[in-house]
């Protein structure tokens, strides 16, 4: 399979994981597009029915459909794919914010978070997919009905290496970019190169974009926003009675310099980015990164204006202390990067983990009453539903004799202990290991 068409496979196999708004339900059975889950009678809404199909869900249910917070684990072994999809359900389809983890043939896996509205991704979101445990592409920004749309940042990988090879920054639309702006990889590899990384859709990229890297209509934009942003704060710290006088020399600059030509307004807005979050107890590593991506974007300004005329600056503006900056900055970014990730893969394998827990205990309840109806003799060791384990000691009628053991325990050591022997319905133990 090519990569283009293992591409479009991906693709293909997300529009049919996403979910879609409420619409009639036929629980009959009659309806492929809805599905019951194994092992109950609760049942989910399948947009793209197919032979073979199956699914297991976590959650509850409420009059015969999904509802609340849970995971649908999904299975096709006729295309050998599997999709766990996580969030609030309402009426057997998912709403709000929902993960979904994709594992398809090729040892391809895609991770995917976004937010959903009239059952499809929309608004903000990440997107990553690897292959053989290499990252092909990430991808963070805006979705729109289920793609990559509006306002976003993707680096494509070379599924060999995992090196970046092609970084666009800026506006997507219909899945892919629509305005590129190339960062060469570490590897010297550009966007004019060749690349055969699996073009899906991606959290906080590995590399961060330059000022020269973005396009002058989204650089300005956000460059307004930023120096509205660090007026705003200098103003407010120059407006207290007690502190501001100290502060008022930067409002006044960042006032004299409305587009921040000059180094001084270059310099405070980096220094507000910097102690944007410095006083906060609780920050989230995500607004740490965005911080810090501002940050070095306003040092590498300042560089490079400071670059063609050193002298303009004075010592703690200078090329050496602002390279220093931005070397921090970039370990600043890299830092929190990658906790983002190690926490996203951590909630993944947590919400693999409670999918596969979820499938073993329907599995075990499809199989219950069978267990229950079995023949149980005298000293057979039986389960209890209640949880507690003995050993059967006489059989009469539909009535079984247990004996159980239980005690009272104190820092895992056995205080008390006694017996205990009571006659149960002979269907509610099962014989267990």
């Amino acid at each position: 399979m090519t990569t283009v068409k293992m591409s479009a496979y991906l693709v293909v196999m997300l529009v049919a994981a996403r979910c879609f708004p409420a619409v009639a339900q036929d629980l009959s059975g009659n309806d492929p597009h809805w599905m019951k889950a194994e092992g109950q009678d609760c049942w989910v809404r399948n947009p793209s029915p197919k032979d073979h199909q199956s699914i297991t869900w976590s959650g509850g249910c409420k009059n015969r459909l999904a509802n609340g917070h849970g995971a649908v684990d999904f299975t096709n072994p006729d295309e050998g794919i599997e999709i766990i999809t996580t969030g609030n359900m309402i009426d057997g389809s998912f709403r709000g914010r929902v993960t979904q983890d994709i594992i398809s043939p090729g040892n391809v896996h895609v991770y995917r978070e976004t937010d959903f509205a009239n059952g499809l991704p929309n608004g903000y979101g990440y997107y990553r997919a690897e292959r053989n445990g290499i990252k092909t592409l990430e991808y963070t920004g805006q979705f729109v009905d289920g793609r990559m749309s509006g306002q976003g940042h993707g680096i494509y990988y070379n599924p060999a290496t995992g090196q970046p090879e092609r970084d666009f920054n800026g506006i997507w639309a219909e899945g892919k970019p629509s305005v590129a702006n190339t960062i060469p990889s570490t590897s010297g590899s550009s966007a004019g190169g060749s690349s055969s990384s699996i073009p899906v859709q991606a959290q906080a990229p590995t590399s961060t974009p330059t000022p020269q890297s973005q396009s002058a209509s989204q650089d300005d934009a956000q460059r307004q926003a930023d120096i509205q942003e660090a007026k705003s704060y200098w103003w407010t710290a120059a407006s207290d009675h007690i502190t501001g006088s100290q502060y008022m020399p930067a409002f006044k600059q960042m006032r004299d310099d409305p587009n921040a030509t000059g180094w001084m307004a270059k310099w405070e807005i980096s220094s507000y980015f910097e102690r944007k979050y410095a006083f906060s107890k609780d920050v989230s590593p995500e607004n740490l990164l965005a911080a810090y991506q501002r940050k070095l974007y306003w040092d590498q300004e300042l560089l490079t204006l400071i670059t063609q005329n050193p002298s303009v600056a004075p010592s703690f503006a200078s090329v050496s202390r602002t390279k220093y900056d931005i070397a921090q900055d970039k370990s600043n970014i890299s830092k929190y990067q990658t906790q983002i990730q190690e926490a996203q893969e951590k909630a993944a394998a947590d919400k693999r983990e409670q999918a596969q827990q979820a499938a073993e205990d329907a599995a075990f309840r499809k199989k219950l009453p069978s267990l229950l109806a079995e023949r149980k003799d005298i000293g057979d060791k039986v389960c209890l539903l209640n949880g507690y384990v003995g050993y059967v000691e006489n059989v009469h009628g539909n009535k079984i004799e247990v004996k159980t053991r239980e005690g009272v325990t104190r820092g895992g050591v056995m205080l008390n202990q006694w017996e205990n022997k009571d006659w149960i319905d002979y269907n509610k133990t099962y014989k267990c290991e």
